[in-house]
């Protein structure tokens, strides 16, 4: 009841603007000091003598609201967090394994703080309220560091860096992602194995080689080149005549087979009856030459030449006058290196029996041609071993007016191709067959023609048959009579040569 009295007077003297009498105490409430202006009674304070102001470590008993201490809903779930919120709890800093989007100005009160482990932000020293974290790692300190600006959530250079003294260009400047251009000597190299890829394009593997032009590719072993010049027809510049060869520029040998043209079959004689009339002879066959060469002997070109073969003796229609001889075939040759000689034709037929033409000569001469009998028929024309055969003689009549038939052409090399002959001519097919026409490469000589069947009739008498190609010598012709018989048999045609050229790696 005293209080009150106490401080009803107390009011009382300061609404009437008195002097402050010296006021007894009420137990428990000091008189020291003085009371200024209305702070005696603040309206809606609970205290009685102003806000208090409290130490922290005055608080000695109960416990702080969740409230008081930030803000954010505060559960068993969350933790406070330096920013004075209520959060998610973490190890300490930044939680790591969340994801945070900063808006605004942010301060970092540790002296780091680490993302996934691997970019640091370092707050500048003595700055409590940084506008950006620095990577302090360039210069060594903020000056010159990159920089994170945390109110544009942006990195920045704090100073313009260079590389090689330029000044970089952000964002534009290929040097950050382009490394510089720069060579090395093959010396350079000093371990290591480089890599395939670097070594060229394709896939590298074990089925794989690495080409000039810098390609993984596979690689075929490279096959011979077989270049053949000439061939059996009539043409030239193609049957036979003058060509080019070019050597490969990975010939390491070159083999050359040459093989000379065969000579023209003579025509028979055509006589008066009772007298002996013989058909034409047959045209020697042409040699064969061959040998090896390396590669480094020969020029880059040489000129091939291939005979022509020696032609057919015109058939006799003049009464009592003997047969033509057969033509020369042309010499076969590559360069000056390997040849095959020229072939003498047939000789014509006569009143006696003709002589053989000789074959053509080479490594393996041709075989001659088959000579002729006024007594009997012809024989076959010798063979040789690797040469073309010569033509069989034509067929003659006797001086008592018998009929003898011609003789086959000559095997062409026996021992290698064994190539087909002509067969003579015989009443029923007067004609001489032709020998063979050997498949390119044809590498040896062929057979020659066969001789013609004689005629003492109105029908000609037989023509012999051409030689074979390569090489094969002519036929002979048969004979005729005077007056009936209109002509006697031409001689057939030689066959061309040919070269046959083999390159190998």
């Amino acid at each position: 009841m005293r209080r009150v009295l106490v401080w009803v007077l107390a009011l009382a003297v300061v609404s009437l603007g008195l002097t402050a009498p010296t006021l007894l105490a009420p137990r428990g409430i000091s008189t020291a000091g003085s009371v200024a202006g209305n702070a005696l009674i603040s309206t809606g304070s609970t205290a009685l003598w102003g806000t208090p102001n409290v130490a922290a470590n005055n608080i000695t008993s109960g416990t702080v609201p969740t409230a008081r201490l930030g803000s954010g809903t505060a559960t068993a779930s969350t933790c406070l967090l330096g920013n004075s919120t209520w959060g998610a709890c973490g190890s300490g800093g930044l939680d790591t394994a969340a994801s945070y989007t900063w808006t605004g100005q942010h301060i970092f009160n540790t002296s780091q703080t680490r993302f996934n482990g691997n970019v640091r932000i370092n707050r500048p020293t003595g700055d409590a309220n940084p506008a950006y974290g620095f990577i302090g790692g360039i210069n060594g300190a903020s000056t010159g560091s990159l920089l994170y600006y945390f109110d544009t959530n942006e990195w920045r250079f704090n100073s313009t860096p260079t590389v090689n003294g330029t000044a970089v260009v952000l964002n534009t400047d290929s040097r950050l992602t382009t490394p510089a251009a720069h060579t090395h000597a093959a010396g350079d190299l000093v371990s290591g194995t480089v890599a395939p890829d670097r070594l060229g394009s394709g896939t590298a593997d074990s089925t794989t080689f690495l080409r000039g032009d810098s390609t993984w590719a596979t690689v075929s072993a490279q096959p011979s080149q077989v270049d053949v010049y000439g061939g059996p027809g009539t043409v030239s510049g193609t049957d036979f005549g003058t060509f080019t060869w070019t050597k490969p520029s990975w010939a390491t040998t070159v083999t050359v087979t040459v093989v000379g043209a065969g000579g023209g079959g003579g025509s028979g004689r055509k006589g008066a009856a009772g007298a002996a009339r013989s058909g034409g002879g047959g045209g020697g066959g042409g040699g064969v030459s061959t040998a090896t060469f390396a590669a480094d002997a020969l020029p880059a070109t040489v000129t091939v030449t291939v005979g022509n073969g020696g032609t057919g003796a015109a058939a006799v229609t003049a009464n009592s006058t003997n047969g033509n001889t057969g033509g020369l075939s042309g010499a076969t040759s590559f360069g000056t290196y390997l040849r095959a000689m020229a072939v003498v034709g047939g000789n014509g037929g006569a009143t006696a029996a003709v002589t053989a033409a000789g074959g053509g000569g080479a490594i393996y001469g041709g075989s001659a041609g088959g000579v002729t009998s006024v007594t009997a028929a012809a024989s076959q024309a010798s063979a040789t071993v690797a040469g073309a055969g010569g033509g069989g003689g034509g067929g003659s009549i006797s001086s008592g007016n018998a009929v003898f038939a011609g003789g086959a052409g000559a095997v062409g090399g026996t021992a290698m191709s064994n190539a087909g002959n002509g067969t003579a001519g015989s009443s029923g097919s007067r004609n001489g067959v032709a020998g063979t026409i050997q498949a390119a490469p044809a590498p040896f000589g062929s057979g020659g023609g066969g001789g013609g069947f004689p005629s003492d009739t109105t029908v000609a008498a037989g023509t012999g048959g051409a030689g074979g190609w390569p090489g094969g010598g002519g036929g002979g012709g048969g004979a005729a009579l005077d007056t009936t018989t209109p002509s006697s048999g031409g001689g057939g045609r030689g066959g061309n040569g040919v070269v046959v050229v083999y390159s190998t790696p």
